[in-house]
């Protein structure tokens, strides 16, 4: 409802949701990748907006702080970290126009379910665990490239993932 949209910062403003949890992997989540992708695609006066809707954000204040700095020369993109209401998530994801994941793995894709489910059009990397139900029927899905992980991650170095195109 409009009610819900002005309550929860939403404007007249074509506007993308990304969310994650700080308490998965980061570099996975890609949340860098998306900065990087919507600056190249959008300016601040293109009335579109960028929302990071993240959680615990305080228990990786650097990563958090990196973020916060990535962004911090554009008044369209706007970090949210911390937790509300289930019901308020949902809101906030049937009242933003595009749900946006570049993500290089994903395990379930709760989000990206969870966005498609209450009508929202989905934006997502083509591979990982999301595509058990995504597809280019019913997404817009990035291409990538596969790439060898790397040493300093959780994961194993010699591992592959996704390199969604940026641009």
């Amino acid at each position: 409802t409009a009610e819900d949209r002005n309550r929860l910062g939403l404007d007249g403003r074509f506007t993308f949701l990304f969310s994650f949890d700080f308490l998965s992997t980061v570099q996975r989540k890609n949340p860098f990748g998306m900065i990087e992708a919507y600056t190249t695609a959008f300016g601040p006066l293109d009335e579109t907006r960028l929302i990071i809707k993240t959680i615990n954000g305080d228990k990786h204040p650097d990563l958090m702080g990196e973020l916060t700095w990535a962004t911090l020369d554009r008044t369209d993109i706007e970090l949210r970290d911390g937790y509300i209401s289930a019901t308020d998530r949902l809101k906030l994801v049937a009242g933003v126009d595009a749900y946006v994941s570049l993500h290089r793995s994903e395990g379930l894709g709760l989000t990206l379910a969870e966005a498609m489910a209450v009508g929202t059009p989905v934006i997502a990397t083509g591979y990982s665990g999301n595509m058990d139900f995504m597809n280019t029927e019913n997404s817009l899905l990035v291409e990538y490239d596969l790439v060898s992980i790397g040493p300093g991650s959780f994961y194993p170095a010699n591992g592959k993932w996704a390199a969604p195109n940026l641009v």
